[in-house]
């Protein structure tokens, strides 16, 4: 467990400070090629997934509002490349995630013209009114069960809550 922990330490102190094809994170070093940063991380995952001796069943790497991602940061092409090499070394133990709105497909596909193939688009419907209660109502489960206080909720407040999240997050 504490070889896991240092690396996954590894992995985090490489993430901090990298820069692969635009996109910056702290680079100490310009003159580094990005493709080698790429191979660097998908090697330190296969690293932290192999050592964690099936303790984890891999990495999840979630980019939230991904479409509002610039021309210059080559995010299609970026995680076309990334997701070549984990194939090359034999991970498919990492799953990569993007949330954004419906143009991102198109910006993924100006930056690499098969990247959107690498992903499973989902369209997210907002929830329905008593999908929305019901959330609430297990989110104050799951609390009650965790925490000493108990909280309550009262028809009034759930349909004000539920009326004025419209239903979202999806």
């Amino acid at each position: 467990r504490n070889e896991l922990k240092r690396k996954a330490q590894a992995t985090w102190d490489f993430l901090k400070s990298w820069e692969v094809l635009g996109v910056k994170y702290n680079p100490q070093n310009d003159e580094i090629d990005p493709a080698f940063f790429l191979d660097e991380l998908a090697s330190k995952m296969r690293e932290v997934i192999d050592k964690s001796e099936g303790e984890l069943d891999g990495i999840a790497i979630f980019i939230d509002e991904a479409d509002k991602a610039t021309e210059d940061t080559k995010l299609g092409e970026t995680l076309k490349l990334f997701t070549e090499k984990l194939t090359r070394i034999g991970t498919g133990q990492v799953l990569i995630g993007l949330a954004g709105l419906p143009e991102l497909s198109y910006k993924l596909k100006q930056s690499h013209g098969s990247s959107p193939r690498i992903f499973q688009i989902l369209n997210l419907k907002p929830l329905e009114e008593e999908e929305r209660k019901l959330v609430i109502q297990r989110g104050l489960e799951e609390a009650n069960q965790k925490n000493e206080e108990t909280v309550e909720i009262n028809q009034e407040a759930l349909d004000i809550i539920s009326e004025l999240s419209e239903g979202y997050p999806h």
